[in-house]
């Protein structure tokens, strides 16, 4: 057992790695907006509105896991990172389901723990992570020999309460496993029972979503594919990896015709794509980073199915060695998308050093959630809320973002300190 022993060991380091995050990276803005908005209100407020934001069933395990364990980071992050443990435990069952005792096992493992596109949402609060974890539990079930179509249906219809955007491949697995096995008879028993659930937990939600409830993604196609498939410092292998991606698709669609596992993956994805080239005629935008992991993940299992298809032994090491420059640029203290968030913590407790008593402070909406959210922890819950900068409002203390703009001090302030990993800057007066 040489292999899965080798990827045992590499999915326990990636479940040290998530728990590390989660309990020491800063609060970002999109947790601190679920925490202030949904999560911190009475529990009515979860049925009563809604927003991209919210992730319905994702927000009130967050609201249970805060009531128990308090205000703090861990405990919103709890339902997101357990989730993450799992899916560990689901990549390693799943490779074991469909390469045993090889090589191409860990290079499974590798992929789905490790890949940019999908290594921040395994711990992070946010409903992405665990809807993933949903979804690959009901492909480990769907790609067995004899699978319990109404637990894999479970999965699918949790899968898309915990995010709405996994309705798509909730949809597409449905319909990818029933015509690559031919078995439309069953298609009742895979598609009601999760279509009930998800409806039931999100139905009252959504009933107060509007037109503008859905605006995150990207506008062009190009965007759309880098946030992806690119690769943070490795132009190159960025490039090849995107060049790739319709090639692995176009490839399993040929060689799926010889393989039913292959083709169930490859017709999903597929099913997915012309989701999503739907949506876009209709007025939706692209997928972007987060709203596409779904078409990673199936991406990952198509291309390590195809590599168990070559007759070329040593495919799995070409497979494997993308995984090098995933560690590489793994980054540790902050989450990628929000690294100007980094500082948050930081930024707290120099101004509770600086021994004002209940100091005011402002900082831009892309700051404020996060710091609001850290105001309402133990020790700092009796300081006057955040507000933004406006002319003619005197704060004792201002929060500077440098990343996407050249510093400017604030009238009548002097800097106190700058984070080195956000780049924003205390002043005070």
């Amino acid at each position: 057992m040489r292999w899965t022993r080798y990827s045992a060991a590499l999915l326990a380091a990636a479940g040290v790695y998530h728990l590390h995050r989660a309990w020491s990276a800063s609060i970002t803005t999109d947790e601190a907006f679920t925490a202030n908005s949904f999560v911190a209100p009475p529990w009515l407020d979860l049925l009563t509105h809604y927003d991209a934001n919210h992730h319905i069933l994702h927000s009130f395990l967050c609201k249970l896991s805060i009531t128990a364990f308090g205000w703090n980071e861990l405990a919103l992050r709890l339902p997101s990172l357990l989730g993450g443990f799992v899916l560990l435990y689901l990549a390693y069952r799943l490779a074991k389901r469909l390469f045993g005792d090889s090589p191409l096992h860990l290079v499974l493992c590798g992929w789905l723990a490790f890949h940019p596109a999908l290594l921040d949402w395994f711990s992070i609060a946010r409903g992405y992570g665990l809807a993933l974890t949903f979804m690959l539990a009901a492909v480990h079930e769907l790609a067995g020999p004899l699978p319990a179509l109404g637990r894999a249906s479970l999965w699918l219809g949790l899968s898309a309460a915990a995010n709405l955007v996994f309705a798509v491949p909730a949809a597409a697995l449905v319909i990818g496993w029933t015509a690559a096995r031919g078995a439309w008879r069953r298609l009742p028993d895979l598609a009601v029972p999760g279509a009930a659930v998800a409806v039931v937990i999100t139905i009252i939600p959504l009933s107060r979503a509007g037109g503008d409830s859905f605006y995150y993604g990207a506008d062009s196609l190009l965007s759309s594919f880098d946030s992806l498939f690119g690769l943070p410092g490795f132009d190159g292998l960025s490039a090849a990896l995107m060049i790739a991606a319709p090639a692995v698709l176009l490839a399993a669609l040929w060689y799926g015709r010889r393989d039913d596992t292959l083709r169930f993956f490859a017709w999903s994805l597929t099913l997915c794509i012309l989701a999503v080239a739907a949506m876009r005629i209709a007025g939706m935008p692209y997928p972007l980073g987060r709203t596409g992991v779904y078409l990673v993940t199936l991406w990952i299992l198509c291309l390590v199915q195809l590599a168990g298809r070559s007759p070329v032994h040593w495919t799995w090491a070409v497979a494997l060695a993308p995984v090098a420059a995933f560690l590489f640029v793994a980054p540790t203290g902050y989450y990628r998308p929000w690294q100007y968030d980094a500082g948050n913590r930081a930024v707290m407790e120099r101004i509770a050093a600086t021994g004002v008593a209940s100091p005011t402070i402002a900082a831009p909406g892309t700051l404020s959630q996060g710091l609001e959210f850290c105001r309402r922890k133990s020790g700092y819950n009796h300081w006057p809320p955040v507000v933004e900068p406006k002319e003619g409002v005197q704060t004792q203390f201002v929060i500077v973002r440098t990343d996407a703009s050249p510093l400017r001090t604030p009238s009548g302030m002097r800097p106190i300190w700058r984070d080195p990993v956000s780049g924003v800057v205390l002043f005070g007066r």
